[in-house]
């Protein structure tokens, strides 16, 4: 059973652990950023605003798309938004600070530590990106096999079409009125 203690804990507003708050997904506290004098949307003590724009419009524009479901593919889109919005501070860190640390007294350079784990979460970013068919390969795979695109929607009308009930066909006489075509037997 968890503690009071625990409890408290996952509630919303107790949820600032390392400058983020975890409810509203990984957004940088202003107090934090790197940018924040020049930032116009900064506010003390809170957090990125642009940050929490661009989680919710990219987020709203992933979940619209026709193959993914909100149900089933949510959390993934919500970990391939959130690495987006970690691959995008990296590199307005880099832009910053620069890729390189300032060496000694013979002038060596040392590569940021950020760099070295840059790769691998723009290779998870992309892997994600695969596993959700967001990329051109996988869009042209499922449009190719008719799980997105026009394909997908033809292919959804038909199975629509065929799970309705048939009427029962019409029984009746019907009488040429063209006298070549009952002549010609067709």
């Amino acid at each position: 059973m968890p503690t009071e203690k625990q409890l408290a804990n996952l509630a919303p507003e107790s949820s600032l652990k390392h400058g983020v708050r975890a409810a509203d997904g990984a957004l940088m506290h202003c107090d934090r950023c790197l940018v924040r004098d020049t930032c116009e949307a900064s506010e003390s003590g809170g957090e990125c605003a642009l940050e929490r724009e661009y989680v919710r419009d990219r987020r709203a524009a992933i979940l619209d798309l026709p193959f993914i479901d909100p149900v089933l593919d949510g959390p993934a889109v919500s970990i391939l938004v959130w690495q987006e919005t970690r691959i995008t501070r990296a590199a307005r860190y880099l832009a910053a600070k620069g890729e390189l640390l300032p060496g000694g007294e013979q002038g060596y350079l040392e590569a940021q530590p950020l760099d070295r784990h840059l790769s691998t979460l723009v290779n998870s970013w992309q892997r994600n990106l695969q596993n959700l068919g967001l990329t051109p390969p996988e869009r042209r795979r499922l449009t190719a096999t008719g799980e997105a695109g026009p394909a997908a929607q033809l292919a959804q009308a038909i199975r629509e079409l065929s799970q309705r009930e048939r009427e029962e066909p019409i029984d009746a006489e019907f009488e040429a009125a063209d006298e070549e075509a009952v002549e010609n037997g067709t």
